[in-house]
């Protein structure tokens, strides 16, 4: 049986994810998780799935994770409500564009 889990394979997949609006698996685009987080600076994520009425497409606690960076892209920096700072990857950012970089 064929190696499915190849690192070529891996690497596409993870390029895929990263370029798209949308992969096929995602139920957020980019630009929504970048509108998302950067409304989180001023609100609560309840407020914000709320809002959105994102019940529908995905659960609160994944929406959480999504916000607080535990779960979608590394190329998109999070909001860290407790050190008032945008990080990516880890690293301190002072701004975000309309890109999320």
């Amino acid at each position: 049986m064929p190696e499915v889990y190849t690192e070529e394979n891996k690497d596409w997949y993870k390029k895929q994810s990263c370029q798209g609006e949308k992969s096929s698996s995602a139920t957020l685009s980019n630009q929504e998780v970048i509108q998302f987080r950067k409304e989180y600076v001023s609100k609560t994520a309840k407020e914000i799935y709320d809002l959105y009425q994102l019940s529908n497409r995905l659960k609160y606690s994944s929406f959480q994770k999504i916000l607080w960076g535990e779960s979608y892209t590394n190329n998109i920096p999070v909001y860290k409500k407790s050190k008032k700072q945008w990080y990516l990857n880890g690293e301190p950012v002072s701004t975000i564009s309309e890109s999320g970089e």
